[in-house]
């Protein structure tokens, strides 16, 4: 893995390569990203941010999943008092990702 590039996804930062892929919030809607640091030959890294802006980081956007729903409630200790939440006798919760792969990792030439 000699070409690769840290992009920053959300609050996270990833290390990645072409072909690579991952897992992402559902509200990232982003294709192209501007990475933090590239190495674009084996050996060579930049970090400069004139030179960054040189670079781009294509992703396309592959499916989207939800997570295993969770119940969520509260329970009291000693008394035995269990509340959930505001929906009801039970409340639920399932987050929603989308899985993305990196398409190309490109300088332009013309900037």
């Amino acid at each position: 893995m000699s070409k690769y590039a840290v992009v920053k996804i959300g609050a996270l930062q990833e290390k990645v390569s072409i072909g690579d892929e991952l897992v992402v919030s559902s509200s990232f809607s982003e294709t192209t990203l501007i990475p933090i640091l590239v190495s674009p030959k084996k050996g060579q890294i930049v970090s400069d941010s004139k030179e960054l802006g040189k670079f781009k980081v294509e992703i396309e956007h592959i499916g989207d999943a939800k997570s295993k729903k969770i119940n969520i409630f509260q329970y009291k200790n000693k008394t035995g008092n269990r509340k959930s939440g505001e929906y009801g006798r039970y409340s639920f919760y399932a987050d929603r990702y989308d899985y993305v792969r990196i398409a190309n990792l490109m300088m332009n030439h013309w900037q």
